[in-house]
């Protein structure tokens, strides 16, 4: 954090860790996830009124998986639904 006349620059750095676990009772290897690590930054300067940001969500573009069915003995089939890929964004704020 740097504090001038103007304003002042924020960063922030967070981490959200999940450990392996299964999606099913059976503890089906299909329904597996493994451990991973999310990443998160956001960066702002702020002023007397103006806000301008800007922020990632999952840094590193880990891939993982949000919900996963073992659907082989009855479809014949896996359902996997993959978490959130790397997202980037602006924040604009400004106070009259």
């Amino acid at each position: 954090m740097e504090h001038s006349s103007s304003g002042q620059l924020n960063f922030h750095l967070d981490a959200d860790y999940q450990s392996e676990f299964y999606f099913d009772q059976d503890q089906s290897p299909f329904a597996i996830q493994k451990g991973y690590i999310l990443w998160n930054t956001h960066m702002a300067w702020e002023s007397a009124n103006c806000t301008l940001g800007a922020w990632v969500k999952n840094l590193t573009n880990e891939e993982y998986s949000h919900l996963k069915f073992d659907l082989v003995n009855l479809f014949g089939m896996l359902q996997d639904f993959k978490g959130e890929a790397r997202q980037v964004g602006l924040d604009v704020r400004y106070e009259f």
